[in-house]
């Protein structure tokens, strides 16, 4: 630290001279006296050039310790610049090296010596002087730093990717002639971006690859589903002319038992009759045969109207599905003991005949499956038409319906509940299913536009 100067002394105007050691014998007094101040003064006088002399001593001592600072200060800067782990270097506007660092002129590839006073140009390969010459042009102009990339050519070394960062030195009268730039080795992250770019490559065809076969997959896929698609169409269809099929042989064995065996069974009745009325002249077992025979002609005559009904009531093809719907639920009353609620509208209009025939054999299956495994004693029916659907529900209160123990659906109710549901789906409709311990409800809603009166 730089010490404190003492306060500025005045100055001794006096020129100093010699002063004998004694006075003389017969001076006067005022001389003796003239001549003691003169001594005095020439002691205060040397008194302050020794203090003088101190403080330029001191003062000495303080340029030399400031001089051993600037020389460590600049040593460590000459180490700093000198094996900074990139490349310094100062160019004027032409592009000469005017200084350069050893960091500079081990990429650069020759003796610092050799390189001052010489244009950084000669270095750069041929393909990039135009970049290096626009990178010098754009430094003139701007007022900020400029950075570039460009390839080192020198001889004897391989190529070297580097990047120069150049900040413009600005002169006393604020003009650029010199810019000191910064020279880094880019190599290794070059050999890293061309990795970079080769993996990409590779994951680019790998992509290429796999989404050609993801495509020939899809196409596969396409190919499959449409092929599945026309399965599911033809089956469809299958299962459609197999129920119009099922539905019409129960309407011609329907007919047959009501036409055919019910006329017979009829006439059997009429000559049983008439034999009946000669039964004094027959035996008395002859007599029981003949009534008991009339009796099972007369029980077999009802089960086959009834199954010739239950194949096919002729109420569904004359008053439509309401009225079809009535004359079952009261003989399934009548057959099962099981209370029947129906809530159908009075004024129901005729539905189109698939619709009505699906819909009555849903009522058919959904009450045989109430009688056959809920255990419930009653059960309700609900038909609602509106101008957009036909909604059917049947609901009873028992148990519910068996499940399958392995899979936990209702498999034990074997191809009544598929047939349900496959009439529904050929009608472009909806069936949902509920079942447990509160009871069974099956819903089904079929479109059917204009429904309503």
């Amino acid at each position: 630290m730089k010490k404190q100067e003492p306060a500025a002394r005045p100055k001794s105007k006096r020129s100093l001279r010699p002063l004998g050691p004694q006075v003389r014998r017969g001076t006067s007094p005022l001389a003796v006296t003239a001549t003691v101040q003169d001594k005095t003064e020439f002691q205060q006088i040397v008194h302050e050039l020794q203090v003088h002399q101190e403080e330029l001593e001191a003062q000495n001592e303080e340029l030399r310790e400031t001089q051993q600072l600037l020389e460590a200060s600049r040593d460590r800067y000459a180490d700093l610049y000198d094996f900074a782990p990139i490349g310094y270097t100062t160019l004027d506007e032409k592009g000469h090296i005017r200084e350069i660092n050893l960091t500079g002129a081990t990429i650069l590839g020759r003796e610092r010596s050799r390189l001052l006073g010489t244009l950084f140009s000669v270095a750069v390969a041929k393909d990039d002087l135009s970049a290096f010459h626009s990178h010098l042009r754009r430094c003139q102009q701007a007022s900020g730093p400029e950075t570039t990339e460009l390839t080192l050519a020198v001889h004897g070394h391989n190529p070297v990717p580097v990047q120069l960062y150049s900040v413009p030195i600005p002169d006393l009268i604020g003009q650029t002639t010199m810019y000191r730039t910064a020279i880094t080795d880019i190599t290794a992250r070059k050999q890293a971006e061309k990795v970079l770019r080769l993996a990409h490559d590779q994951l680019e065809d790998r992509v290429r690859e796999r989404t050609a076969e993801l495509a020939g997959a899809v196409a596969n896929l396409r190919k499959e589903i449409s092929e599945r698609e026309r399965a599911e169409q033809a089956l469809r269809e299958l299962s459609a002319r197999l129920l119009r099929t099922q539905d019409e042989e129960r309407r011609r064995i329907a007919r047959e038992l009501h036409d055919s065996t019910g006329q017979k069974l009829a006439a059997l009745a009429m000559n049983l009759s008439l034999v009946g009325k000669s039964a004094e002249t027959f035996k008395a077992p002859v007599r029981k045969a003949l009534a008991e025979s009339l009796t099972l002609l007369d029980q077999a005559s009802r089960e086959i109207r009834t199954l010739s009904y239950l194949l096919h009531p002729p109420l569904l093809d004359e008053r439509g599905l309401a009225a079809a719907v009535r004359w079952f639920a009261d003989g399934f009353t009548q057959r099962s003991g099981v209370a029947v609620t129906l809530e159908v509208p009075p004024d129901l209009q005729r539905l189109p005949e698939e619709i009505e025939m699906a819909l009555f054999r849903i009522v058919q299956e959904g009450l045989t499956n109430t009688h056959r495994h809920s255990g419930s004693s009653t059960a309700t029916i609900r038909l609602v038409v509106d101008q957009n659907h036909v909604r059917l529900e049947v609901q009873d209160a028992g148990k519910g319906l068996p499940r399958s123990p392995a899979k936990g659906h209702m498999d034990a109710l074997g191809v009544g509940i598929t047939g349900m549901r496959e009439r529904v789906k050929l009608l472009g409709g909806q069936m949902e299913m509920e079942s447990g311990s509160h009871g069974t409800t099956i819903r089904v809603t079929v479109p059917f536009a204009g429904a309503a009166s």
